[in-house]
């Protein structure tokens, strides 16, 4: 049995990479594929306006700052994730964009994975690598604060990005959208707005499938919090995938096996969202599906356009990049940097999928 499950699901996912190839391809305009090509787009992405708190001073004393105040050169270590993922993709180009509009910049990126052990190697090797300042997004709660100690004991900023977990107070300075767990979420948290937008498209009623990155996700609780507030809504299935389309795949192929019905997927990325999609589409389920992610990819606000995706949250990926650079290299040279940045998330239902497109083509 065990012999059969493991063919099957070593089947599903190369099922599964004949359909992105040939399904995507033909849902495209052309403005999908290749990842490089989505990453140059997003290079020049507008964005919208950022919500600013905190302003402070470096605490540490960086190397790069001998003289308080006057600039100097600045070498900024970046660890981040899923090198596959399309945010990331995204957030990485405009990185090195903003590095190589802020003169004497360079930047060392790195990708961990959700591998926390690697992670904290890779901060070890940028540390010896002399860098003024350390921007990572966290694995989980545990890494935020234990990173965020170990790069301040050794003199220098450390940026958290994107992920708030609890303890991202104690970073020198946090870029991203989310609000850390302590906090209450406003209305337009990720989590909220697309469960929200799929509530009202069920019409208050029907099965919820949800999909989350991992331990400590407070997106996913928000999206939990939304399903209780309204009785016709019932959450049937509840799993992680690792904020991976291959692995949402199959997490997704092996709910539909149940034989139990999902009205509507809800995950936590855009990536996850595809995977769960491609999943129903291998066995002739997704009819009268709904299906919600987040990040706002080109890729989805494709899907989208052709009705296979019914929400996302765009998350600005360029605005975070420029605004972390910003943060990292004004710490490093101990001039006043804004402590805490939140780049506003903002749904994207299918009438308006044209639009932010166009942010990415801009």
């Amino acid at each position: 049995m065990k012999t059969k499950r493991k063919f099957i699901r070593s089947l599903c996912v190369m099922l599964c990479v004949a359909a992105v190839l040939a399904w995507t391809t033909s849902c495209s305009t052309g403005s999908v594929s290749p990842e490089a090509g989505e990453a140059s787009k997003a290079a020049s992405a507008g964005s919208p306006g950022t919500q600013s708190t905190e302003s402070g001073a470096a605490a540490q004393g960086t190397k790069a700052a001998e003289n308080p105040g006057k600039k100097s050169e600045v070498a900024i270590g970046v660890v981040l994730l899923d090198q596959r993922d399309r945010f990331l993709t995204y957030l990485a180009q405009n990185m090195k964009r903003e590095a190589q509009a802020e003169p004497g910049t360079s930047l060392e990126i790195k990708y961990s994975g959700e591998d926390a052990k690697l992670q904290a190697e890779q901060v070890e090797e940028l540390l010896a690598a002399g860098v003024n300042a350390i921007v990572f997004i966290p694995v989980n709660a545990e890494q935020s604060v234990k990173l965020t100690k170990r790069i301040q004991d050794a003199g220098i900023p450390a940026i958290v990005l994107s992920r708030a977990y609890e303890g991202a107070e104690e970073a020198t300075a946090y870029v991203g959208s989310e609000l850390p767990p302590s906090a209450e979420s406003s209305p337009d948290a990720a989590g909220i707005l697309e469960m929200n937008e799929i509530a009202k498209l069920l019409g208050g009623k029907g099965n919820i499938a949800l999909i989350d990155g991992g331990k400590d996700e407070k997106r996913a609780e928000d999206i939990k919090h939304v399903i209780a507030q309204h009785p016709g809504l019932n959450l049937v299935f509840e799993g992680s995938a690792a904020h991976d389309r291959y692995q949402a795949l199959l997490l997704m192929s092996d709910w539909l096996t149940t034989g139990k019905s999902i009205d509507a997927v809800v995950a936590t990325n855009d990536e996850m969202a595809i995977g769960a999609i491609l999943a129903a589409r291998l066995q002739g389920k997704e009819k009268g599906m709904r299906f919600a992610g987040v990040d706002g990819t080109m890729q989805a606000l494709e899907l989208m356009k052709v009705g296979k995706l019914d929400a996302t949250v765009f998350q600005d990926a360029a605005e975070q990049g420029k605004q972390a650079v910003k943060v990292a290299v004004k710490a490093a040279q101990g001039l006043s940097f804004t402590q805490n940045t939140y780049v506003p998330y903002e749904l994207v239902t299918a009438n308006q999928a044209d639009r932010y497109i166009a942010k990415w083509n801009h």
